[in-house]
């Protein structure tokens, strides 16, 4: 079976936030630290800083990145890729949303509260339109990380990354199947 597997390629990009906003996270950190944990100011904090600030703080390179991509580099230069965009924040999901709203790029977004209906037309329409109608497919990493096959996607990106490698493993294998017919980049 291996044998039958296309291949599948790794890049890592390295983002680098702005060292002003950065050192802000850094000190919310470490006030978080001097809180006695469980208690619900501590909590408010964590959420705060992990599901606010983090992903704010990541947006605009995310979206500087995937906007070089389609406007001039592998995207652009090759048009009849499809792909997938992972992210874990309903924030992300929505801005990345209306970044290809934005490029005029086809794509479909889903993540968990999208139906089960609606995933099926979604899923459907990736699978069996043209580039030009869906080119692109914006998923939450925890609900579409496995039980769904999208390999007609030879590109993944991962917008956001997860504690653990398990997810996102399993997220990228939904291009890489054995049904792909081209080497998948993730």
């Amino acid at each position: 079976v291996c044998k039958q597997m296309p291949k599948l390629n790794r890049t890592r990009m390295v983002l680098v936030p702005d060292e002003k906003e950065m050192r802000q996270v850094q000190e919310d950190l470490e006030a978080l630290q001097e809180m006695e944990k469980g208690t619900p100011q501590h909590d408010r904090a964590f959420m705060d800083i992990f599901d606010k600030k983090l992903p704010r703080l990541k947006w605009p390179l995310v979206e500087t990145y995937l906007t070089e991509q389609f406007k001039e580099g592998e995207m652009f230069a090759n048009p009849n890729t499809k792909c997938l965009i992972f992210a874990n924040h309903h924030y992300f999901l929505h801005k990345l949303d209306d970044l290809f709203n934005t490029l005029q790029v086809p794509h479909i977004l889903m993540y968990g509260k999208t139906s089960t209906e609606q995933r099926e037309e979604g899923i459907a329409k990736f699978q069996n339109s043209p580039v030009s109608q869906c080119r692109v497919a914006i998923l939450g990493i925890k609900p579409f990380k496995e039980g769904v096959n999208f390999d007609r996607a030879s590109k993944v990106f991962m917008a956001e990354l997860l504690w653990g490698p398990e997810d996102m493993l399993q997220a990228e294998c939904r291009a890489h199947r054995l049904n792909s017919e081209s080497t998948v980049d993730v």
